[in-house]
């Protein structure tokens, strides 16, 4: 739903670029040039690591040394912000595997919907937003229990990088997966 919101919100001052996934995506069919691709995604990778230590800073309250039991439950920071993980039963190439599809799934909807001159979105205005947030959220129905669901390089990020600076070890041997996915 946050996907939906933001790209009708933002759609028409950055045609929705909220992941770099897609960014490149769209820099590689030729919808989106170097120089706009590379700023799209600085931005994208900032504003993740700055949405990263608004949440830390928003839940930081709630890991209070006194409060023993409830820091072993809740860590620190909090909840790990939010940063993907791979599940444990599954090894790096089936969490590879699993981000590539869910990263296919978004790109080609943004494709089909947002660029394809024969979209069907293209005969009902601001259609697309409302079938990408649905993509994103189809992806991750199936990809939070498996890898956390990154689809989304910024966003598996941010929290990492913000979470290595509370001391915890936030860069995995498996996070190449995210990336590369």
């Amino acid at each position: 739903m946050s996907i939906l919101v933001q790209a009708y919100s933002f759609g028409h001052i950055s045609g929705g670029h909220l992941n770099p996934a897609v960014t490149y995506c769209l820099y590689l069919i030729g919808e989106c040039e170097l120089t706009q691709m590379l700023c799209y995604m600085g931005a994208q990778f900032v504003g993740a690591t700055m949405g990263s230590l608004l949440l830390w800073g928003s839940v930081s309250a709630m890991n209070d040394d006194r409060q023993e039991i409830v820091a072993q439950v809740i860590g620190n920071p909090p909840f790990g912000l939010g940063a993907n993980g791979l599940n444990p039963a599954l090894n790096q190439g089936n969490g590879f595997l699993l981000e590539f599809m869910g990263t296919l799934v978004l790109c080609s909807t943004v494709c089909m919907t947002a660029v394809h001159g024969k979209s069907l979105a293209k005969g009902i205005p601001h259609l697309a937003p409302l079938a990408i947030g649905f993509a994103v959220f189809l992806a991750h129905i199936v990809l939070v229990p498996l890898t956390g669901c990154g689809i989304n390089p910024a966003r598996t990020f941010g929290p990492a990088l913000v979470n290595s600076f509370a001391g915890e070890k936030a860069w995995e041997d498996s996070y190449w997966i995210y990336f590369i996915g």
